[in-house]
């Protein structure tokens, strides 16, 4: 009884609240639902995620959402190791579910991240995407990351092997992605901060009180 008022209450709340909630008993789940059969999963898209720019938090949870929504709906993930240097040089490992169990709360950036844009490497990086198979790039970081992936899109009349769908999910302190007022890691650096002024301010005042 008390279920089925549970399931009406959250209809009642409209599809997308329904859909939120679905999301997060799937990324809070141990282990991959039954309909997924094992964390190597074969088949499907092959999706790529990867950082750009300094490490910050948010990072770590950001791919960790990813993997876990893409190997539910059945397709592949693959894990580019640090930056474009690691797309390079090939440094590129599927990621499964249990893998990123734990990553919420880790700071920096498990997958390693590099400044490097991809620059005269285009062709290189090409390469890479033909070899692995790589149908989707997500690419979370800072604006060295907003400037690879529009480097990779001004070259897709060239390479047919970047007309693949790109997407960048800001993630920095510094907050200052094109297009976007609000990017992971930039409302965490202000609360540190303000939190650490706080206890200044608390020591600051007790120092004086014992003084007087």
């Amino acid at each position: 009884m008390h279920e089925k008022r549970w399931e009406e209450a959250v209809k009642l709340r409209g599809r997308s609240f329904e859909r939120n909630l679905e999301t997060y008993k799937m990324l809070t789940r141990i282990r991959p639902p039954k309909s997924v059969s094992d964390e190597s999963n074969v088949g499907g898209y092959r999706l790529a995620v990867m950082h750009s720019g300094a490490p910050c938090c948010g990072m770590n949870a950001a791919v960790r959402s990813f993997v876990r929504n893409v190997i539910y709906r059945g397709d592949t993930v693959l894990g580019i190791h640090e930056g474009f240097d690691g797309l390079v040089a090939g440094d590129i490992r599927p990621i499964g579910w249990t893998e990123v169990s734990g990553w919420v709360a880790q700071g920096g950036a498990f997958l390693g991240t590099r400044r490097t844009l991809p620059g005269n490497d285009i062709p290189k990086i090409v390469e890479k995407v033909k070899e692995f198979k790589i149908q989707a790039l997500l690419v979370i970081g800072g604006f060295e990351a907003y400037h690879s992936v529009l480097q990779l899109a001004e070259a897709r009349e060239k390479f047919e092997e970047l007309r693949i769908p790109m997407c960048v999910i800001p993630a920095t302190i510094s907050n200052n992605i094109p297009g976007t007022d609000f990017s992971l890691g930039a409302d965490t650096a202000l609360n540190e901060i303000t939190e650490i002024c706080d206890r200044i301010r608390q020591s600051a005042q007790g120092l004086n009180v014992w003084i007087l």
